[in-house]
């Protein structure tokens, strides 16, 4: 097939099969994984006027951009098949995209306005709409607009999925912390312990919190108590490990320093 499709082009470039013989070459190379060489039919394709082909050949060389990591190549495509789709399916498939590539690439406000109109779909498969809900709230907490952010975070707190449940639950803890209101965060920390003890990650960071909450209530013992049981069990997270350690070595130099005041202050009453 695809020696007569390619004799055919070759013979009739501009022949009355030729759009459909270069869909269907695409297709062959797609299929067999020859990438490069099925994405240039493709696009061949989704740059001429609209036609019987154009959205089939959008989403193919999406998936094929989506699969090398070319986000920013895919953009222009979901946009342009977000405005022609006369298949619904293909309209939320390039709404969904874009919002997820706007996020990852750090474009924050494109990534609200995208996930406010995947919100606004009907019949939506519920890890969408809670994906959705994720985006929103922690693309206002890079845009560093905590008030909304809290907001999203609080309807995250619901969701069904553990994994977004504890994240939301630690952001309130964290908010707690850096609002001086350390009781208030130690027990939100309590929550996450006892409806999610199936995320360790979510455990180890709740764990890292609650030692700083508690250091800064100058309680040191809890705090290096907790901090040493954080590196004993949870040494898979390198990176929380390692503030964590950070952390116990800051508190240990700071006991030692004021010990050492302590004592010189002492050693001068004695000599007064």
């Amino acid at each position: 097939a695809k020696k007569a499709i390619n004799s055919y082009l070759d013979n009739y470039p501009n022949g009355r099969y030729s759009l459909s013989s270069i869909f269907y070459l695409a297709e062959i190379y797609f299929f067999e994984e020859e990438w490069e060489i099925a994405l240039d039919s493709y696009l061949e394709i989704t740059e001429l006027t609209v036609n019987d082909y154009t959205e089939k050949a959008i989403i193919r060389s999406t998936q094929i951009l989506l699969d090398g990591n070319q986000l920013e190549k895919a953009i222009p495509l979901w946009t342009k098949l977000e405005e022609i789709a006369s298949h619904p399916e293909n309209k939320r498939y390039a709404q969904f995209n874009l919002m997820r590539t706007y996020f990852n690439l750090s474009e924050f406000d494109k990534a609200i306005t995208k996930a406010d109109a995947v919100l606004g779909l009907k019949n939506l498969d519920p890890k969408i709409i809670w994906d959705a809900r994720r985006i929103i709230a922690k693309s206002y907490l890079q845009k560093k607009d905590s008030l909304k952010a809290g907001k999203a975070f609080l309807v995250l707190e619901k969701s069904p999925i553990d994994s977004l449940a504890a994240e939301a639950y630690y952001f309130r803890a964290e908010l707690d912390h850096n609002n001086k209101k350390y009781k208030k965060s130690n027990a939100v920390i309590s929550i996450i312990s006892e409806k999610f003890n199936n995320q360790p990650f979510w455990a180890a960071k709740s764990l890292f919190l609650m030692a700083k909450n508690f250091y800064k209530q100058n309680d040191v013992f809890q705090a290096t108590y907790i901090l040493e049981s954080l590196l004993d069990n949870f040494e898979d997270f390198s990176e929380i490990s390692s503030k964590a350690r950070q952390y116990l070595f800051m508190i240990e130099a700071d006991q030692a320093k004021n010990n050492s005041t302590v004592s010189e202050q002492n050693k001068n009453d004695g000599k007064s």
